[in-house]
């Protein structure tokens, strides 16, 4: 489901995708991910229904996210929480409330607390979405000075990255599965010449790992905890 919505999304920025550009099938996969325990999803959304002109929605969806990731009814330390104070996330809401000016804190906190009662029933139902161990893994930051040849500023997006890791903790293939909202944060981690590095490993066979990444800015990045 969150790769359908993925792809269905995805495809806006992609002449020959292989999945039709659908916002209203992104939407309907994305939302059935999230019910059924995709935190992330909850940003797609977002990011999604301002795509579409419905910054109240968008919104909606973003202080969705933001809830859950602080810990939901039971909130982790604010120390915990630096990193979700800039990036995609303090992005968007920044960009959301210039769109919601004029619109009261009440229906902001309603339609909030509509889509908790509904969608976050669910979400809290449903069974965490397991992620293979990421064992520590990072990504290499580029050469100092980098300058990368890209059409406008990266913005800060939430990027997904796929690696197939070597015992002796070295990246042999990448994947970059999406980058939301900005899908130019792919070419210029691929300009830098990106790569994931993990610890060492006693097992002879390669390791899966899975991250997903806080690109704050140009490459300044952090990982999604």
């Amino acid at each position: 489901m969150y790769n359908l919505g993925t792809l269905a999304r995805q495809s806006r920025f992609k002449d020959d995708g292989v999945v039709k550009y659908d916002p209203g099938a992104a939407l309907m996969w994305l939302t059935r991910s999230f019910d059924a325990g995709r935190i992330s999803a909850a940003f797609k959304i977002a990011v999604v229904h301002r795509e579409l002109g419905d910054p109240l929605e968008a919104m909606g969806w973003l202080q969705v996210y933001s809830y859950y990731l602080k810990g939901g009814a039971n909130p982790r330390p604010e120390k915990e929480l630096g990193w979700l104070r800039r990036g995609p996330v303090a992005d968007l809401m920044a960009k959301l409330q210039v769109d919601l000016k004029g619109t009261g804190e009440a229906d902001i906190r309603a339609r909030t607390v509509a889509l908790l009662e509904y969608h976050g029933t669910r979400f809290e139902a449903a069974p965490r979405t397991p992620y293979p161990p990421i064992d520590d893994c990072g990504v290499k930051r580029p050469p100092k000075g980098f300058r990368a040849s890209v059409v406008h500023p990266v913005q800060s997006s939430m990027v997904e990255i796929v690696a197939v890791v070597e015992p002796d903790g070295s990246a042999r293939e990448v994947f970059v599965l999406d980058s939301t909202p900005d899908a130019m944060t792919v070419s210029f981690m691929r300009q830098s010449g990106f790569s994931v590095f993990c610890p060492k490993s006693e097992e002879t066979a390669d390791r899966h790992v899975f991250l997903n990444w806080n690109f704050v800015n140009s490459f300044n990045a952090n990982r999604m905890r």
